[in-house]
């Protein structure tokens, strides 16, 4: 920081005549050249050393007109972020630790300084350890950045009601919803997302505590009974470093409780989106793949009338590592497929091979797969029969998302008989050797090859007859 700007700063918090900020300033005539060509004084100025290497926010006057500062650099379209007061402003001490040196958190956590941008005041506050927030109300410093934005503190409108705000975290966290709801009822309020997200002395909030997760799903019906909802940005929350609520339920292992079908319904995107920032080592923690399934099942469903509807991406803003999440890649769907065929042969369509190769989401398999994956092969079998085709010996010598085939997925299901249907090879001898060849000696016994081979070449050749006697038409 040059000569000037020091001095202009050490006026402008009225330092008195001794103060180390006009030591070397005033009688240099460097310090006049300087006035005379008119200085303007920047954030970064107020982060620079002064002339003896020390910081300005060392010294309790600098705090006390830490407002003029505000406005000063204002003027440069300039605001004091919470990260600069992060930073260190010497080897020992930040500027945050400064302020509490210097008694001057009151000063720190103005609605002046922080006008509009209550979140991340709170963020610096809870970083401040809890034996060194002594004697400074910052709920009354939430209050008035609160009430500059037309807020009121959801903890103000409890106490209204009689409720202290301890009261309410404690009742979420033991599950005392029924009481909660009787108080709040008396005043014509219910429980709000904001009591959920209320936090501790330790700036954390109830998803913190195991005992709330417990409780989690009835909370979770209470709120969506008045309307309400908890959303990515909810499940993200966090203060002071504190671990947001997607971290804590991967690390509590509730993470299922999280990624639940009541929490998501209509907002797959949404759930997605939040999944994808979760731990990668911690995916396998849960079946996501079921949990759209419910949903759709419970949401989506009956909206699909035509084979595109369930075949075709749900939502491009669903897709997963640019592979589209299709209803027919769901367990739920497969469930009830029967009813599924039926209300598509009343429009006269139909599945087809084509369809079920298709691939689905987070399973980097085709959708046929899948479906047998779920032991629905026989599923499988009837659409191919509907469309009079068959499975092509790459489609079951084709690896899933775990490495497995369908042909050790089926020989896990003891389906063997259900593949090797003499049905199914008729005029593909060469493929049903082949795919026999893959079979481990130990599961053949589960099949009698040689009367299959022998009745696939009668059919073959019932076929190949039918068809060369077929009537031709008149001319």
């Amino acid at each position: 920081m040059n000569r000037a700007k020091q001095l202009f700063i050490a006026v402008l918090c009225e330092c008195h005549s001794g103060h180390d900020l006009y030591k070397d300033v005033l009688m240099e005539s460097e310090t006049a050249d300087q006035l005379l060509n008119g200085i303007k004084i920047t954030k970064s100025d107020l982060f620079s050393e002064t002339q003896d290497g020390d910081s300005i926010f060392k010294f309790r006057e600098v705090w006390a007109h830490l407002d003029r500062l505000v406005d000063l650099i204002r003027k440069n379209g300039e605001e004091f972020t919470a990260e600069d007061f992060r930073q260190m402003a010497d080897d020992k001490k930040s500027i945050l630790e400064m302020a509490i040196d210097k008694d001057a958190l009151n000063r720190l956590f103005s609605e002046h300084l922080w006008a509009n941008r209550l979140t991340e005041m709170e963020d610096l506050w809870y970083e401040i350890p809890k034996s060194k927030r002594d004697g400074f109300d910052f709920r009354d410093a939430r209050r008035e950045v609160a009430a500059l934005a037309g807020k009121e503190l959801r903890e103000d409108q409890l106490e209204k009601m009689e409720i202290h705000p301890g009261q309410m975290i404690n009742a979420l966290r033991i599950g005392s919803v029924e009481e909660m709801q009787q108080k709040l009822a008396k005043h014509g309020d219910h429980i709000r997302t904001e009591d959920i997200l209320l936090l501790d002395s330790d700036g954390c909030t109830s998803f913190s505590i195991a005992p709330f997760w417990e409780h989690f799903g009835k909370i979770c019906r209470e709120l969506q009974a008045h309307g309400e909802i908890l959303t990515a940005d909810d499940f993200m929350f966090s203060r002071g470093g504190a671990k947001a609520p997607l971290e804590k339920a991967f690390e509590m292992d509730v993470a299922d409780k999280l990624f639940h079908p009541l929490i998501w319904q209509d907002r797959l995107d949404e759930m997605l989106d939040l999944f994808e920032k979760g731990p990668a080592s911690r995916f396998d923690d849960i079946d996501i793949f079921s949990v759209i399934s419910d949903i759709m099942e419970s949401g989506a469903g009956g909206k699909m009338k035509s084979v595109k509807d369930w075949t075709a991406s749900l939502d491009k803003k669903m897709e997963y590592n640019n592979r589209p999440v299709r209803a027919l890649g769901m367990k739920n769907v497969w469930k009830r497929m029967d009813a599924i065929r039926q209300n598509l042969r009343q429009n006269g369509e139909k599945f087809t091979l084509a369809h079920l190769r298709l691939s689905s989401a987070f399973k980097d398999e085709t959708v046929m797969l899948t479906a047998v994956r779920f032991g629905y092969f026989e599923q499988v079998q009837d659409i191919l029969k509907e469309s009079g085709e068959h499975l092509s010996y790459d489609d079951i010598a084709m690896q899933g998302a775990d490495g497995r085939t369908m042909l050790d997925l089926l020989m896990e299901q003891n389906e063997l008989p259900s593949l090797f249907q003499p049905e199914n090879w008729i005029g593909r001898a060469q493929e049903l050797f082949k795919t026999w060849e893959d079979v481990p000696d130990h599961e053949r016994s589960a099949v009698d090859f040689a009367d299959i081979h022998s009745k696939v070449n009668l059919l073959s050749l019932r076929q190949h007859h039918a068809t060369r006697h077929r009537p031709q038409p008149r001319l």
